[in-house]
């Protein structure tokens, strides 16, 4: 009981330490990252107004590569941990499980990426693909992402040009 409250303990610390990070990696891909695909051209509500599709593509990229590293983060503490104590597999597999969970409540705008790149990965490794789970999850979650979100972007940019046609 003890080396499971350890763990827990673990994990809150390293969870918190993982949402520092993020936020730098979200920063860097946010100011930097979508700086470079549009140009540094104006603030950063002008660059979504002005490029829509390009700022999505550095916010998709970050969301695969954020969810991906909370994965490989917590199976790697997870199974040293398991193997350092010896406790129960299934206890801590479960336990891990809910930790990748967590990432859900890290942000309100795409669970589903989440979902898909930290506990689709989280599962997968447990089953046995190992590391190639984020390798196989993230780039397939990241091309269905941007098909979904450019179609989305097309029709808000298609019903606005109707707009402005029919208002002209």
């Amino acid at each position: 009981m003890l080396a499971f409250l350890l763990y827990a303990i673990i994990g809150g610390i390293a969870g918190s330490i993982f949402k520092w990070v993020a936020a730098l990696v979200e920063g860097f891909f946010i100011f930097v990252f979508s700086g470079i695909l549009t140009g540094f051209k104006g603030s950063i509500e002008e660059r979504m107004e002005s490029y829509p599709k390009r700022f999505f593509f550095s916010l998709l990229l970050k969301n695969v590569i954020v969810g991906s590293i909370n994965a490989l983060m917590i199976y790697i503490i997870t199974f040293n941990y398991m193997y350092q104590v010896q406790g129960n597999y299934w206890l801590y597999v479960i336990a891990s499980i809910f930790w990748s969970f967590l990432i859900l409540g890290y942000t309100p705008a795409f669970q589903g990426m989440y979902f898909m790149t930290s506990m689709v990965s989280l599962i997968l490794m447990w089953v046995g693909f190992s590391i190639l789970a984020p390798i196989i999850i993230a780039p397939l979650t990241f091309v269905i992402s941007l098909a979904y979100y450019y179609g989305r972007i097309n029709v808000i940019l298609e019903e606005e040009q109707l707009r402005n046609n029919y208002y002209a």
